[in-house]
């Protein structure tokens, strides 16, 4: 308030009207009243005469500094309107080249500047960057000449021409504009004219860059319909194929068929290697696969580990296996994972044909599930066709693995223990924990079944780790109860062993129950044992420090060199039952079993003999000097009380 009240004020002593009011006032009143004033106080002529002149001079010093104090108000204001003209110009200044600099260097957003006929007088960064003309390059030079399509010039001119008449500027839309090399740009381009009275309009040009999202709405379309890691038709893609295959054959009368191929052990191997790693191991696999694939094949990822084969035209069954066969042999070379680790992995095969086992694609896939899940169970690394039979098994698969989830969450497995028996004294010195499930509905499940079922759909860790705690929890008991202590062997499956958290859970466990560690024995399989060499030694070793002692399990079925066995912290090899049940009748059998024991104890393991059944064979195994025992021979695998009841009757020694 008080600003602009000094504002007005400055105003009103600018006006000559108001300096000239001032004079006559003080004037007039000077006149009026300055020689009544003297008269009234001096009577003497002479001083009046005198005293008049000095009133003259008083008047002329007075209008004197008035016209002072009027001119120095009016230098002051000046001053004051030039400093504010000052500040202001600098700040008109400052904004203008902030705005510049702003346009010049706006990284997306290309802004040009033009004259109604077309000549370029302002070219910012992102115009240098989106079109590839420098600024000297693009200053003076016509817009038509530089990035106008030919076929678009006769439109431009229009357009510029009606902008700079009318001020304003056309609707904003997507355009396909020229660069310098001669390659189209695509742009959504607006537009804004400048023009002030008696000067030329200026006409700029707003362009954004829309390479980027034209790029990433391909991209999206195309993911839409195929695998992001292998670029292969993804399951939606393949199936819209198979409809396609389906009406085609259905005019012709011909026959198509769908393969399904799912990767043995790829869980293991990405949960070892990781993701990355896995990813690497799918395009190696979908580079292989595709070079047995002609045009009338089409491949696809359909997810996870699982690929499939669209056979638009079949001539024969014979085919179809013959490409199973080729598809099959791809797999034989280790893939390589990078920092030195080659893997080789196998596959499961199922096929199924149209119109022979189904009649769409849903069900052609389904069917060809339903085999290769067949393979899956009957050994994998194989092909099989599609039948009747299949469909039954595959739901019968689906309701098991329903009823094993609620079992496991509602504890109604059972652990049994098999003894484990020392050859050269007799006494039952140790235990293997063996998983039991019996349904109320089903009855037994074999653990043949039940266990596989497991692996498939991902319950084995579950499975594992409710072993482990659950058999532990009962030592623990049986130890209160006075019961003297023996090994108990518990089974660890490839997949647990390829988990980080295994020794956290091994730890946590024993810590629970208060379960001393070295009564605890691990059994690894071969297969885990093949993972990671790095990892599988750094765990073992963690797994030795606490006392718990390790096995292999099934030794001889695998694939481990000697050199690796030798540097795993082992304690015991136990020699798979398929080298024991034909002894003495089979002498390869025998020569194995013998071999595996000098063997076992060159190395300072233990040796333990699975699915021992008669005398004959024990003492074969005596003779070898074969450490331990188990099987049928002495007992089948027994729930706990029948167990404790047998290990009481029994002379009691430690391993």
């Amino acid at each position: 308030m008080t600003a602009r009240k000094n504002e007005q004020q400055g105003k009103l002593v600018q006006q000559p009207w108001f300096a000239a009011v001032i004079y006559l006032v003080l004037g007039l009143s000077w006149i009026a009243g300055s020689d009544t004033v003297l008269a009234w106080l001096i009577s003497d002529s002479t001083t009046l005469t005198q005293y008049q002149s000095y009133k003259g001079y008083f008047y002329v010093s007075l209008t004197a500094v008035l016209a002072w104090l009027l001119l120095n108000q009016k230098q002051q204001h000046a001053r004051s309107l030039n400093a504010a003209e000052k500040r202001a110009q600098q700040q008109l200044a400052l904004s203008e080249l902030r705005l510049r600099t702003l346009l010049d260097n706006t990284p997306q957003i290309a802004i040009q500047g033009y004259l109604p006929d077309g000549t370029t007088f302002y070219w910012n960064k992102a115009s240098e960057l989106i079109y590839g003309y420098s600024k000297e390059e693009a200053i003076g030079t016509n817009l038509l000449e530089l990035i106008i399509p030919s076929y678009m010039h006769d439109a431009v001119s229009e357009a510029m021409a009606q902008m700079a008449a009318t001020g304003i500027a056309i609707p904003s839309e997507e355009l396909a504009l020229r660069r310098k090399d001669g390659s189209l740009v695509p742009v959504y381009s607006g537009h804004a004219v400048v023009k002030l009275a008696d000067t030329e309009a200026q006409i700029y040009c707003i362009d954004v860059d829309l390479t980027e999202r034209k790029k990433q709405a391909a991209e999206l379309a195309f993911l839409a319909d195929f695998d992001a890691v292998t670029r292969l038709p993804n399951r939606q893609h393949f199936s819209q194929c198979i409809n396609r295959a389906i009406a085609t054959a259905k005019v012709n009368s011909s026959q198509c068929a769908v393969m399904l191929m799912d990767l043995d052990n790829f869980k293991d191997i990405n949960d070892s290697f990781g993701h990355s790693a896995g990813d690497k191991l799918l395009m190696q696999v979908s580079q292989r696969l595709q070079q047995c694939c002609t045009p009338q094949h089409t491949l696809a990822r359909l997810g996870g580990d699982e690929f499939g084969v669209l056979v638009q035209s079949v001539q024969s069954v014979d085919e179809l296996a013959e490409l199973a066969n080729m598809l099959l042999l791809q797999f034989e070379q280790p893939c390589q994972l990078g920092n030195g680790n080659d893997v080789i992995t196998a596959a499961s095969i199922g096929i199924s044909l149209y119109p022979d086992h189904a009649l769409n694609s849903e069900d052609l896939i389904r069917a060809a599930d339903a085999a290769m899940y067949k393979v899956k169970h009957a050994g994998r690394n194989h092909m099989a066709f599609y039948s009747d039979e299949l469909t039954a098994q595959a739901r019968n698969r689906v309701l098991l693995e329903g009823r094993l989830r609620t079992a496991l969450k509602q504890d109604k497995l059972e652990c049994y223990y098999q003894p484990q028996i020392d050859i050269g004294s007799g006494k039952l010195i140790g235990a293997e924990v063996l998983l039991r499930w019996h349904d109320t509905e089903l009855g037994f499940i074999s653990p043949t079944v039940f266990i596989p079922l497991a692996e498939s759909c991902g319950l084995i860790h579950e499975l594992g780790l409710w072993v482990l705690q659950h058999s532990c929890q009962q030592f623990s008991r049986w130890l209160e109860q006075g019961i003297t202590p023996f090994s108990l062997a518990v089974n660890v499956s490839a997949h647990q062993f390829s988990k980080d958290q295994l020794f956290d859970e091994l730890t946590q466990v024993l810590a629970d129950n208060a379960m001393p560690a070295h009564y605890l024995e691990l059994e690894v399989t071969e297969s885990a044992l093949m993972i990671d060499e790095a990892k599988v030694v750094a765990t073992m070793r963690q797994i030795k420090a606490l006392g718990v002692r390790l096995a292999i399990d099934d030794f001889g079925t695998g694939y481990s060199s000697l050199s690796y066995l030798k540097r795993l912290p082992l304690d015991i090899l136990k020699i798979d039952r398929r080298f024991i049940e034909h002894i003495p009748q089979a002498n390869d059998d025998m020569q194995i079993a013998s071999a595996i024991i000098a063997l076992a104890h060159t190395m300072n393991f233990k040796v333990l003999a699975e699915g021992v059944e008669t005398a004959e064979q024990l003492a074969f195994l005596r003779q070898q000097g074969c450490d331990y025992y188990q099987g049928y021979y002495f007992s089948k695998p027994l729930p706990a009380t029948e167990f404790i009841n047998l290990l009481q009757q029994q002379p009691n020694s430690l391993r």
